[in-house]
């Protein structure tokens, strides 16, 4: 003879379900907390990257910028040899320094760093050119335009020889500066970050003065004996021959 099933007492059945219910609503509780604080959280998370990527990027530019100004170069235009092909304003700054890049020809190319204004805001460009001893400064016709730097940082130059009077011009001279500051500003405030930094021009003499009789002459005006141009004017017209 079979036993029957033996009926759950009501009491237990009871209690089953309550344990249940418990469950559910200590599960629905749980999930609401994690959508609550995950929605929080991935704001910040989000904008944590998006600050990490704009500094990972401002450091980029930097990089460039400061290479190139590291690279300047003592040569002036045939038309004016006594002045350098250098122009620095406070939002801009031209020069020569040798050629790079893997489409670049060998010899001395024009550099402009310069603030320009696009659809998405403002930005410091780079852009180039071939350097011909036969052109001005305002025949150059640049090229190639390579955003370094843009909103939400703006960046501003300023020029000193060795004893750091820094000033906001650099132009008509027959020296290059010693240093070049490169200032990093938040576009909204005008702070001046931390990135922040100078450039230290590592040409310090003329070719030419390396061999003239008066080096203290020559480091004074910016020529050797011959006494006609800035070192590199007269080599980078030999090249261009």
């Amino acid at each position: 003879m079979t036993a029957g099933k033996q009926p759950v007492p009501t009491g237990e059945a009871g209690f089953i379900m309550l344990e249940m219910l418990i469950a559910i609503v200590l599960t629905v509780v749980i999930f609401v907390a994690l959508a609550t604080v995950t929605a929080q959280w991935i704001p910040n998370w989000n904008r944590g990257i998006a600050q990490v990527q704009q500094l990972e990027k401002l450091g980029t530019g930097l990089d460039r910028v400061v290479a190139d100004l590291a690279e300047a170069q003592f040569v002036a235009f045939n038309a004016a040899p006594q002045a350098l092909a250098f122009l620095g304003t406070p939002l801009s700054v031209t020069f020569v320094r040798p050629a790079i890049g893997p489409s670049a020809r060998p010899g001395l190319e024009l550099i402009r760093l310069a603030e320009r204004a696009d659809n998405q805001g403002l930005a410091l460009v780079r852009e180039r050119a071939v350097f011909r001893p036969s052109d001005t400064l305002a025949s150059v016709q640049f090229g190639d335009p390579v955003v370094l730097i843009r909103n939400p940082y703006r960046v501003s130059f300023s020029y000193a020889e060795r004893s750091q009077q820094w000033a906001s011009d650099w132009a008509g001279s027959g020296k290059l500066p010693a240093m070049i500051r490169v200032a990093v500003r938040e576009a909204v405030s005008d702070r001046v970050i931390v990135a922040s930094t100078v450039a230290v021009i590592q040409a310090d003499m003329a070719a030419e003065c390396i061999k003239a009789k008066d080096l203290a002459g020559c480091l004074a005006t910016g020529h050797g004996d011959e006494g006609a141009k800035p070192a590199g004017a007269a080599a980078a017209g030999d090249r261009e021959l």
